[in-house]
């Protein structure tokens, strides 16, 4: 999932050949996943990100019936994995829809930018009839990193004038 997340499918023409060996494969896998990344002193700047998937947003848990048996710690790859078992951990299975009722039907002044191909974008906010001044915007061949640059000019443009309109800051001059 990190490496569709990062990479998208842009990122499967760099995916070494098996010809190319283990230490070709390994260090594409470092650079694409970074393993290193998951020791406890990368992670404790991320915790709550981890908290608010495991008590309101939902983790993504990825079933490999065909490694049964195989796996030297099954079941790893669960939120509780990434938070202290010191912090209370229960999924609110309310949240999101709750917050969603709203973005619909009161949100105002809100901006979303989604990466194309993010696939964390299965469930994206969406504006409804109730929703003012408020933009979903998709910026194309893009993964989960995404920003406002990332965004055709157009898109890129509306979301910059909004963010100038709502911090009442003026418009640039025209060049």
């Amino acid at each position: 999932m990190l490496f569709w997340m990062r990479a998208g499918q842009a990122g499967c023409d760099g995916i070494p050949r098996p010809s190319a060996g283990d230490d070709a494969l390994y260090a594409w896998f470092d650079g694409a996943v970074g393993p290193a990344g998951y020791a406890d002193r990368h992670l404790l700047p991320v915790t709550a990100s981890f908290y608010q998937l495991g008590t309101q947003l939902g983790f993504v848990e990825l079933a490999a019936p065909q490694l049964a048996g195989m796996l030297r710690y099954p079941g790893i790859q669960k939120t509780r994995t990434y938070v202290p078992r010191t912090i209370p951990l229960r999924f609110q299975p309310g949240a999101m829809p709750d917050i969603d009722r709203w973005v619909r039907h009161h949100g105002s002044q809100l901006s979303f930018v989604y990466g194309e191909n993010d696939p964390t974008r299965a469930e994206p906010f969406r504006t409804g009839e109730g929703s003012r001044d408020a933009h979903v915007s998709l910026a194309p061949h893009t993964s989960h990193v995404v920003t406002i640059a990332d965004l055709a000019p157009r898109d890129r443009a509306r979301a910059t004038a909004a963010l100038r309109r709502w911090a009442g800051v003026d418009s640039p001059p025209a060049s």
